[in-house]
């Protein structure tokens, strides 16, 4: 018993203090204006994620035009200009084969409306 205190005493004075990491910051914008609602839910996203994180991610939450206009979101954080985006997947229709699964699409009735979208992927 005593060599696994001696050990414990050892191994613990040995030891480095950890220190606090930085924040890690996302810069994500949105395909929508300031002045829309859908961007207000971006917002309490990003409030929402700094919160659960214990402020350890935090979401640089911006309108759309601030880095790259509204529907190039997507190309900008393939290129990682953004590190995400805030966006309607039928924005992305002929951009990326699998878009149209995620949306029901503009100007038409193909595809699935949110509530069938959060069904079949929930």
């Amino acid at each position: 018993m005593s060599l696994i205190l001696a050990l414990a005493v050892v191994l613990a004075a040995g030891s480095q203090p950890t220190t606090a990491q930085a924040p890690i910051t996302l810069k994500m914008q949105a395909s929508w204006p300031a002045a829309l609602t859908l961007y207000d839910n971006f917002k309490l996203f990003a409030e929402r994620v700094e919160k659960i994180s214990g402020g350890r991610l935090k979401i640089e939450a911006m309108p759309a035009g601030t880095i790259v206009p509204a529907f190039e979101v997507l190309d900008a954080t393939n290129k990682k200009v953004l590190d995400g985006a805030h966006t309607w997947a039928a924005y992305w229709v002929g951009k990326h084969k699998a878009a149209v699964l995620f949306t029901g699409g503009p100007g038409g009735t193909f595809g699935m409306d949110f509530i069938d979208a959060l069904g079949w992927m929930y």
